[in-house]
C-alpha cells in the first residue's frame, strides 16, 4: 500500500492480516522506508498507526468540535449582568 501524505510525502506499507477475531483484524504492519513492524489488534489501530505515520513532525490541527476557552475575568451576559469565570 502505497499512500501519500498531506505535505506530499509518500509512504509505503506492507500489511498483513494474521487473524481475524471479534469482528476486527490483528495484524502487522510494516513500514518499507524505516523497516519497522509493529504490530496493531484492530483496523482502528491500524488506522491510526498509517495516520500518525503520515502526520509525523506536523503539528496537530486543532478538533473541528472543539470551542474556544473563554478568557477569564468578568465576561458580559446577554441582559447586561456579569458573569465572573475562574
Amino acid at each position: 500500500m502505497n499512500v501519500v501524505g498531506i505535505d506530499g510525502a509518500h509512504e509505503t506499507f506492507i500489511i498483513r492480516i494474521l487473524n481475524q477475531q471479534n469482528a476486527t483484524w490483528q495484524g502487522t504492519i510494516t513500514r518499507i522506508e524505516r523497516k519497522e513492524e509493529q504490530y496493531f489488534r484492530s483496523l482502528l489501530e491500524l488506522i491510526k498507526l498509517i495516520d500518525s505515520a503520515l502526520t509525523e513532525g506536523e503539528e496537530p490541527l486543532p478538533a473541528q468540535d472543539e470551542k474556544p476557552s473563554p478568557a477569564r475575568g468578568a465576561d458580559q451576559n446577554q441582559d447586561g449582568g456579569r458573569s465572573f469565570t475562574a
